[in-house]
């Protein structure tokens, strides 16, 4: 039985959207590593292998299509599958967003069920 623990990335300036996210995936036995602002999220993708992130769009100082560009070119986590969280509903940014480096987008506010089973679905592909 592999007991290792998947290890994500969730960067979040919402404080109750991250503790919300880290409870749910928590639960389901994640190791799971909270960010505030796009710098300590730069910071723990420099500093740990991880197995998928999240990020926001909107983080506070490095914004999360700049930061998803700094976790493709300045860290060990160039490869790992990373999920735009975002309110915005339009297409055109969903596109930016993937063009950035993305691999998914999940929409908020989001169902428990419907994050879940992106982060499975993103963790296979990898």
């Amino acid at each position: 039985m592999n007991t290792i623990k998947k290890r994500i990335l969730l960067a979040e300036d919402e404080v109750i959207n991250l503790l919300y996210m880290k409870s749910i995936l928590e639960r389901e036995n994640y190791c799971v590593f909270g960010a505030h602002n796009g710098e300590e999220a730069l910071l723990i993708a420099m500093e740990n292998r991880l197995n998928i992130i999240v990020a926001d769009i909107g983080l506070p100082g490095i914004d999360g299509v700049e930061l998803i560009s700094r976790i493709r070119t300045e860290t060990q986590n160039h490869k790992t599958p990373i999920i735009v969280a975002t309110a915005n509903l339009f297409e055109s940014d969903h596109v930016r967003f993937i063009d950035a480096g993305a691999d998914a987008v999940l929409v908020k506010p989001f169902d428990e069920r419907d994050f879940l089973e992106l982060i499975s679905r993103n963790l296979m592909q990898f």
